[in-house]
C-alpha cells in the first residue's frame, strides 16, 4: 500500500492501533552515484592500529588514513532489537533496509514463527535503486551469501540459509555482483565442489546477459570492454585471501578488494542514471575473530585504499556521495608507546 498524505496515520491491525509517521516528498537528491564503504568490524582502534603500522615520527602519523579526513563524521547506533552484542546480518540491515532487527537476520523484520522465510519485508537500497533507474553493484572479500552483501538482497530470519540466500541473487540481479562463494553460487565451485542444495546463479546471469568472471584476469579483461554493463565474478569457495595471503602467493589468480572495487567503478560508471555501490571489506571481521591483528591490520590498510580511491573517484566526477561505515566494532586494544631513539 501507498500513504500519500504527510503527517500522522493510525494504522489498526488485528484490533491493535499504532501511529506512523507519513513524511513528505524529500528534495531533488544533490549526488547522482553513491558509493558505501562497509568496514565489517571497523573500529577505532583498527584505524589506530593502521596508522601505526605505517609508522610515527615525533608522535604523528606518516601517512594518516584516506578516511581520517572525511568532511563529516559521526558515531552510529547499529544494535540489534533482541541483544546488545550485534552481528553483521542485523547491522547491516540496519543500513540496507533502514530497519532495526534481530540477530543473524538479513533484510527481514524478525519475527517468532518457525518458518525463516515469512518474516515481514521491507523495500531495501537494491531495490529502491532499481525502482529509481540506478545500476547497482555489490563488491565482498567474503562470499556473496554472507551476511553483510547477503543484507542487501536477502530475506530470512537465518544468515546461515546460504543457498536460499543466493538464489535470491538472481532475483536481485544487480548489475556487478564481486566476490566469493562458488560453492553456493556454481556448479561446482572453484574446487569441484558444490553444495547439492544450491542453485547455478552464475549460469542463470550469464543467461541474461552477465559477463562472467572468475579470475583477476578475467575481472580486469571484461571490466575494461566498453560493452560490459553488468559482470559477476566469484572468484573463492567462500571468502577470497586477504593482503597478506596475496602477498605471499597463496592466491594468485583472486583479485583483491581494490582491484574488484576499480572493476565495478569501470562498469557501473556506463551508466548514464548513475549507480549504488556498496563495497566491504569483510576479512577485517573474520580475521578480527580469530585475533589475527597483522592480517586484520593489513585488510584495514586494503580497505583505506579503497576509500582513497573512491574520493578521487568523487573528486573527479563531483556529482559522488561517498559514505565510509562500520556495521560493527570488534573489540581491540592498542596501546604501547613511540621510542624514536630505540632502533627500529
Amino acid at each position: 500500500m501507498t500513504l500519500t498524505t504527510p503527517g500522522p496515520c493510525d494504522v489498526t491491525v488485528a484490533g491493535t492501533t499504532a501511529r506512523w509517521q507519513v513524511y513528505a516528498a524529500t528534495a531533488p537528491p544533490k549526488a547522482k552515484n553513491v558509493i558505501l564503504l562497509i568496514g565489517d568490524g571497523l573500529s577505532l582502534a583498527h584505524r589506530t592500529a593502521a596508522r601505526a603500522m605505517r609508522g610515527h615520527t615525533f608522535g604523528r602519523a606518516r601517512a594518516p588514513l584516506a578516511m581520517d579526513d572525511m568532511p563529516h563524521t559521526a558515531l552510529v547506533g547499529t544494535s540489534a532489537s533482541n541483544s546488545l552484542l550485534p552481528d553483521s546480518a542485523q547491522t547491516a540491515t540496519a543500513y540496507s533496509f533502514g530497519l532495526k532487527t534481530a540477530v543473524e537476520s538479513v533484510g527481514v523484520m524478525a519475527d517468532r514463527t518457525p518458518d525463516h522465510f515469512d518474516d515481514p519485508r521491507a523495500e531495501g537500497l537494491l531495490e529502491l535503486a532499481k525502482r529509481k533507474g540506478l545500476a547497482r553493484g555489490l563488491v565482498t572479500t567474503s562470499s556473496l551469501v554472507d551476511a553483510t552483501p547477503a543484507a542487501f538482497y536477502g530475506h530470512t530470519r537465518q544468515r546461515y540459509d546460504k543457498a536460499a540466500i543466493g538464489g535470491e541473487l538472481t532475483a536481485a540481479a544487480p548489475e556487478v555482483a564481486l566476490g566469493g562463494g562458488a560453492q553456493y553460487l556454481t556448479p561446482r565451485g572453484t574446487r569441484g565442489s558444490k553444495r547439492k542444495d544450491s542453485r547455478d546463479v552464475v549460469g542463470e546471469l550469464r543467461a541474461q546477459g552477465w559477463a562472467a568472471a572468475d579470475t583477476a584476469a578475467s575481472l580486469a579483461t571484461l571490466s575494461s570492454a566498453p560493452g560490459t554493463r553488468r559482470l559477476v565474478g566469484v572468484f573463492a569457495d567462500g571468502d577470497l585471501k586477504g593482503l597478506v595471503e596475496r602477498r605471499a602467493g597463496r592466491a594468485p589468480a583472486q583479485p583483491g578488494l581494490l582491484e574488484m572495487f576499480d572493476a565495478a567503478l569501470k562498469v557501473l560508471g556506463r551508466s548514464e542514471k548513475g549507480f549504488f555501490l556498496m563495497t566491504e571489506g569483510a576479512l577485517i571481521d573474520k580475521y578480527s575473530h580469530e585475533l589475527d591483528w597483522e592480517r586484520a591490520v593489513m585488510d584495514t590498510l586494503e580497505f583505506d585504499d579503497v576509500v582513497a580511491r573512491a574520493k578521487a573517484f568523487a573528486a573527479q566526477d563531483g556529482n559522488t556521495l561517498v559514505l565510509v561505515v562500520s556495521d560493527h566494532a570488534q573489540g581491540a586494544s592498542v596501546s604501547g608507546m613511540v621510542r624514536d631513539e630505540l632502533p627500529g
